[in-house]
């Protein structure tokens, strides 16, 4: 791979993880594309350049979550994780031809309908996180191992539909992806030879790029939140999912 396909890839990888339209299902497309060959290592890799960016944006956060575990969100967090990593375990042990990439027009119009219905029904009413929303946006975030369901997307319009504010929806699913990227890293790792041959400048490439692209498509996402719609990434997933059934 050369440095300039990997930097392609780390930045794609970095401004689609937050924003909802699903960094799986890019990378998938872009490297049946050509751009770049299928490496489960690399786009592990570049996951990890993502969550460097997620770090540094929610640091004070993190840190308060270590100083205060019971009063902060952490239990929040935790719980969620729970139903997350049991769907995510069955999905990769029953259904891999489900992680393909096959069905991408598929998962990306249910991606777009989500938003848009999340947008159109969204009341703030103020709620508070409580295990059972945490529970069930968990099972979303599941659900979206697929490649084309978007983890930011189910999940933050999971909570708007629970009546969470969007700021705090966002936050929590932010902070969430942080022990998913983690326990993926180290599930995707642990079959690898520690003595596999990697190309390092095009991985360093990459990962710099990703955690680029993810602070950027953090600060993208607040500002999208704040004008209040979610409608442009489905509209844009929507035509993405057209052409894909007539050219994928």
């Amino acid at each position: 791979m050369t440095p300039l396909k990997a930097i392609i890839l780390g930045l794609v990888q970095g401004f689609t993880e937050f924003l909802p339209i699903s960094s799986s299902g890019h990378l998938i497309l872009l490297e049946r594309l050509g751009v770049g060959e299928v490496s489960i290592f690399f786009n592990v890799m570049l996951h990890l350049g993502t969550l460097l960016s997620v770090i540094l944006v929610f640091y004070k956060q993190i840190f308060n979550m270590i100083l205060h575990p019971i009063k902060s969100d952490l239990r929040y967090i935790i719980v969620a994780t729970i139903p997350t990593g049991i769907i995510a375990i069955l999905i990769k042990l029953y259904g891999k031809s489900l992680l393909t990439g096959d069905f991408l027009p598929i998962c990306f119009m249910l991606t777009a309908c989500m938003l848009i219905f999340s947008n159109i029904y969204y009341t703030n009413q103020n709620k508070s996180l409580s295990y059972k929303n945490s529970i069930l946006t968990g099972v979303m975030q599941g659900i979206a191992v697929l490649p084309g369901i978007s983890r930011s997307g189910f999940t933050i319009s999971t909570l708007m539909l629970l009546g969470v504010d969007k700021t705090k929806a966002s936050d929590f699913s932010f902070m969430l992806s942080i022990p998913i990227i983690i326990a993926s890293a180290i599930s995707e790792l642990i079959p690898f030879n520690i003595n596999v041959q990697v190309e390092l400048l095009p991985l360093m490439c990459g990962m710099c790029f990703s955690f680029l692209g993810g602070v950027i498509s953090l600060s993208l996402l607040y500002k999208t939140i704040k004008k209040g719609s979610f409608v442009y990434f489905g509209v844009y997933l929507i035509l993405l999912s057209f052409i894909l059934l007539f050219f994928y």
